[in-house]
C-alpha cells in the first residue's frame, strides 16, 4: 500500500531551535494540551494558521486581541444565533503563530 500522505498534528511540527521554551510565554488554555481526551478531540480537527488576523508571531501580551475575538464570535456563534454545528471557535498557538480549528 502507498505511504498515505497527511497535514502533521501539531506535536509533529519541527520547530527552530531558536524557539525552545516559547510555551513559558503562553497560557495554557492556548496550547496544544498533552491530556488524554483534550489530545484525541484536538486530533480530530484540521488547524490552519491563521494569517488573516495575525499574518506574524504573535508577542505574549498581544494575544488579549485574538482572546477578545474568539471570544465574542463563539458567543455568537453558539448563543446568539444559535448555529448547531459551530460548537464555537478554538484557537491554540504553535511555535509563536496563531492556528484555527475547522
Amino acid at each position: 500500500m502507498a505511504d498515505v500522505k497527511k497535514f502533521p498534528y501539531a506535536e509533529e511540527v519541527k520547530l527552530p531551535r531558536d524557539l525552545e521554551g516559547w510555551e513559558e510565554m503562553y497560557p495554557s488554555h492556548r496550547l496544544f494540551s498533552k491530556e488524554k481526551g483534550m489530545e484525541e478531540w484536538e486530533k480530530k480537527h484540521f488547524w490552519f494558521q491563521d494569517k488573516i488576523h495575525a499574518p506574524e508571531p504573535m508577542y505574549p501580551l498581544d494575544d488579549i486581541f485574538q482572546e477578545a475575538w474568539q471570544i465574542s464570535l463563539s458567543g455568537y456563534t453558539t448563543r446568539v444565533f444559535c448555529i448547531p454545528p459551530a460548537q464555537g471557535i478554538c484557537q491554540r498557538m504553535l511555535g509563536a503563530t496563531c492556528t484555527l480549528r475547522l
